[in-house]
């Protein structure tokens, strides 16, 4: 389950419209309508305003449900090297990486549409 997904379903546990749940993190209806529907990415700022009306880390927020990598399978040595570097940070810096790797990932998937 991707990040939008997840929006749109922990919204719907709590019987809020769009516009309720943009009330509560201070953006427009539009601007959640566009996080459920993956055409755009909330700020870090609204990111943990999600998180804490959900009472869910926003770890759990971008995590999607697959197979996590060994060391045999990053072929790219350079990148191993990161992922061990990103396992000795701090969870707030940790944060601050996944939601910038998901941003980039996002706009090089869109740049292939």
């Amino acid at each position: 389950m991707n990040f939008s997904q997840k929006l749109k379903r922990l919204r719907q546990e709590k019987n809020w419209s769009q516009e309720k749940l943009a009330e509560e993190i201070g953006v427009k209806r539009l601007a959640v309508s566009k996080y459920e529907s993956g055409q755009s990415k909330p700020s870090a700022e609204t990111l943990q305003k999600i998180s804490e009306v959900f009472g869910v880390s926003i770890d759990y927020l971008f995590a999607e449900d697959s197979k996590k990598l060994t060391e045999k399978e990053i072929k790219d040595k350079t990148l191993l090297e990161y992922v061990s570097e990103i396992e000795k940070m701090d969870e707030e810096e940790k944060n601050f990486v996944k939601f910038f790797l998901d941003a980039v990932i996002f706009r090089y998937k869109r740049r292939d549409k």
